[in-house]
């Protein structure tokens, strides 16, 4: 889990949806980096970096074999780890993600979801038709999302997958055009604002 949530927001989440923390292995929240950009058009980086989620699994895995107490991370003192990482391979993460500057990092791993609105759909609930047609959209986002993640997890490389036209929604193709991608092959921990 990769969240802007702040840590309480994000613990109250998982305590309904993965109350043993047995499914859930890495949970960065806005707390572990708040340089980040979190909504704030001065934050000294963008979007979501997916090596974080590595460094935090790492350093989670080795204080599990080190029956350590399991502790937090200090992302604000990763200089070492940072420079450690270089260019992590990245081809088996996805994001999914309503906010498409999070892909900033690593924009061949993202994919754009569409927020569902309980209230466009309930909008039209006195309308058969128009309601049928709002479900339908949703069915077809939830389709989109559930099949990305089936072909990723048969895939080696999930950069491949979210290639197809399908999967990219027009706002990700306007941010970040396939040629643009298909010409970036390094990328740095933190990219920084232009």
């Amino acid at each position: 889990v990769y969240t802007a949530a702040q840590e309480s927001y994000t613990n109250n989440v998982l305590n309904e949806l993965d109350p043993h923390r047995t499914i859930f292995q890495t949970v960065i929240h806005r707390d572990l980096v708040p340089h980040h950009d979190h909504d704030s058009t001065k934050a000294k980086f963008v979007g979501k970096d997916l090596r974080l989620t590595l460094l935090k699994h790492s350093h989670d895995v080795h204080q599990e074999s080190n029956q350590e107490k399991k502790g937090d991370i200090n992302m604000n003192d990763y200089s070492d780890s940072a420079a450690n990482l270089g260019t992590v391979c990245t081809n088996r993460i996805l994001l999914f993600d309503d906010r498409i500057r999070n892909f900033t990092p690593q924009p061949r791993n993202g994919i754009h979801v569409q927020p569902f609105e309980e209230k466009h759909v309930l909008r039209h609930y006195d309308n058969q038709k128009n309601y049928c047609l709002s479900m339908i959209a949703e069915w077809k986002e939830l389709t989109r999302l559930c099949l990305a993640s089936a072909m990723c997890m048969l895939s080696s490389d999930v950069c491949s997958v979210l290639q197809l036209s399908w999967f990219r929604s027009k706002e990700h193709n306007r941010k970040f055009p396939m040629k643009l991608i298909a010409k970036t092959t390094k990328t740095t921990l933190f990219n920084e604002k232009p």
